[in-house]
């Protein structure tokens, strides 16, 4: 049974609706071993994509789900690539039942290692890593002494588990942030996970235009690595019918209205579930506070110009008609960012519900 979520990725407990193309085609990648980018808007359901994809592949795979939202040092880096996989390295190979057990061993660097010598278990490669992490956050080496260890890290696990790994790092467009303190990064990144024979790589991001460059550039390190596949909305029956199996057919009269505006975008689906269990209204929708909380994340940090050139392809207007410096500079800067794309040569605003809210 559908059950709307709004504001969270799905996790395990949750019941995961449609996007069997998808995770075909994702699992297909993992067992060829093919780097994959998923690129979507926000809203689009990436994360949660990701997450039901960790829980297809079981306890076959070491699975690490990292994001970078926010990372802005190798340390953080370090330390989030580090728990989580070593978090799930230990929970599948050392059959540990309870994930709070392991939490506090990683959280403790020192009883970690003392738990893996204790059963007796061989993984020589993460006890060397972790003394030289260990080290690190001690001051006693630096990021650039670390940093090959981090992003071998995942292939060092593999050969000591015997199980491949799979690499998920969301928003991956954030890594760019680590460029001024190592302005190879990217290079260093790119030789290191193709030097990784049991390690495949998934990533997303919702900055569109920024992680297409990224990738699809001749000058850009990662170019010709990754596959791209583009996650895409809900049809309008797929939609009616996430509805209807939600909502058990309340309000069935307003479902195709809910299509026309939310554009088949599944978080807004959600939203309108959600309103639909309390009553039927259009309006309730667009007028819920949660639309002007998730909308004002799109519009941080944009400058007077974004805004405005935003507003105007709100209200229709040609680009001609918005009065603005450099204005293919600032649509580039909204494609960048996963507000704006181009359409049949024109430039629209992705999110539909992010329209109405600037025309009103």
């Amino acid at each position: 049974m559908v059950k709307f979520i709004f504001g969270r990725e799905l996790t395990e407990e949750d019941e995961f609706f449609d996007r069997e193309d998808y995770i075909n085609i994702l699992l297909s990648y993992i067992n060829r071993r093919q780097p994959v980018a998923i690129l979507a808007p926000r809203r689009m359901g990436k994360s949660s994509l990701l997450n039901y994809i960790k829980i297809k592949l079981g306890n076959e795979y070491i699975v690490a789900k990292i994001s970078l939202e926010g990372i802005t040092t190798i340390e953080e880096f370090a330390d989030e690539l580090t728990s989580k996989l070593v978090l799930d390295a230990l929970s599948k190979s050392l059959k540990m039942r309870t994930k709070n057990t392991i939490s506090s061993l990683v959280a403790s660097l020192n009883q970690f290692l003392g738990s893996i010598k204790s059963l007796s278990v061989r993984m020589p490669n993460l006890e060397l890593y972790i003394e030289r992490y260990s080290l690190f956050k001690e001051n006693k080496l630096k990021p650039s002494e670390i940093l090959d260890d981090v992003l071998l890290l995942p292939q060092r696990i593999a050969e000591d588990t015997g199980k491949n790994v799979v690499l998920m790092i969301d928003e991956f467009q954030k890594i760019r942030a680590l460029k001024q303190p190592f302005p190879k990064i990217l290079e260093i990144t790119r030789k290191r996970l193709q030097e990784s024979r049991n390690v495949e790589i998934i990533v997303s991001g919702s900055e569109t235009g920024l992680i297409e460059e990224m990738i699809t550039e001749t000058k850009e390190p990662f170019y010709n690595y990754f596959k791209i596949e583009r996650l895409k909305p809900f049809d309008k029956e797929t939609s009616i019918r996430f509805l209807n199996e939600g909502l058990k057919g309340k309000c069935k009269e307003y479902y195709e209205k809910v299509y026309e505006i939310t554009e088949g975008i599944p978080a807004w689906l959600n939203l309108a579930g959600l309103v639909f269990e309390r009553e039927c209204s259009i309006e309730a929708i667009l007028e819920d506070p949660n639309v002007e909380i998730e909308l004002k994340k799109d519009l941080e940090g944009l400058t007077k110009n974004e805004i405005k050139v935003l507003k105007g392809l709100a209200k229709g207007n040609k680009l001609s008609e918005i009065k603005v410096s450099n204005i293919y500079r600032v649509l580039k800067a909204l494609k960048n960012r996963g507000l704006v794309d181009k359409v049949n040569d024109e430039y629209k605003i992705i999110d539909p519900i992010l329209s109405f809210y600037l025309r009103k």
